[in-house]
């Protein structure tokens, strides 16, 4: 063999080395943009895939808006550490990059003209029930029907095609029975499913402020695993994705989520999801994106 066709073929296996590098590099970097979230809702089976776009189809055939979304809770979501830096462009999706697709596609105005990652909705507000989003009593003056529940005027008047639901924590604190914690969470469900909005059902966070407190959680998030499975909606479990986190990701008080000291709640690097309220950021971002798969 001569000393040109030797260089040659070293030429050539030069060649095939570094594409088979420039290959696996891009492999790695799908790899880290679609980085898993643990303890969110994740892949969603086909026949779940139809029943959350007949869930949208109906939504949108009575005047929901595409791309738009709300919250239903308590202060945990009222907090504004909680998808207002999303809003503002306060974040750093890191490794995550693929849930930009998430923020694209939920970047439209709601009913009411607001950005839904800025909104405030009328059905969120500090130590509500899930008694409350259903009482009249509590709707906004002037905004919402004498007869109209909190959650029934926010979904009126944002219009959305999705709801990010997490309520719980002070039925808990209020020692409301779990039978009556159900109940409510099905007229919710009940009230969503009527309106054409995909609820997404989220798990709640511990409760170290008291031994008794954090045991009857588990009986409280039982049922929100169950009423998901039961109405095959997604589960975004919350109360998961917050166990291996220094302190389960829970403040002093022993109730609300904490966050990062420099306040970047949705800057998503392992020093800042070490804190409750960074990792609810990224869960809502997961769950938005799973559902903009399955309606894809």
């Amino acid at each position: 063999m001569t000393g040109a066709h030797v260089a040659r073929r070293r030429t050539i296996a030069t060649l095939a080395l570094l594409a088979a590098v420039v290959a696996l590099a891009l492999v790695w970097s799908v790899v880290r943009e679609q980085r898993a979230v643990r303890g969110v809702t994740g892949w969603v089976s086909p026949i779940r895939r139809d029943r959350l776009r007949a869930i949208y189809e109906a939504g949108t055939a009575r005047g929901n808006l595409p791309g738009v979304f709300t919250v239903v809770g308590d202060s945990i979501s009222a907090d504004a550490r909680f998808l207002q830096p999303i809003g503002r462009s306060d974040y750093d999706l890191g490794e995550y990059g693929a849930l930009q697709a998430a923020i694209d596609a939920f970047w439209q105005p709601n009913g009411r003209g607001e950005p839904p990652f800025a909104a405030r909705s009328w059905a969120v507000a500090v130590g509500w029930t899930t008694a409350d989003v259903l009482d009249p009593a509590w709707g906004v003056f002037g905004v919402c029907g004498a007869d109209e529940s909190p959650l029934a005027c926010e979904y009126r008047t944002a219009r959305p095609s999705v709801a990010l639901i997490m309520l719980g924590t002070n039925d808990l604190a209020a020692g409301r029975p779990v039978e009556s914690y159900r109940a409510n969470l099905q007229r919710i469900l009940d009230l969503s499913l009527e309106m054409g909005v995909i609820p997404v059902l989220s798990t709640i966070p511990p409760q170290p402020v008291s031994a008794e407190r954090d045991a009857r959680v588990s009986d409280f998030n039982a049922v929100v695993r169950e009423l998901a499975a039961e109405y095959a909606i997604p589960l975004w479990d919350y109360w998961r994705a917050l166990q291996d986190l220094p302190e389960r990701g829970i403040s002093p008080d022993g109730v609300h989520p904490n966050g990062p000291p420099d306040g970047r709640a949705a800057v998503f690097d392992d020093e800042h999801l070490a804190y409750g309220y960074t990792v609810r950021n990224l869960g809502a971002l997961d769950a938005l994106e799973t559902v903009r798969r399955a309606l894809g």
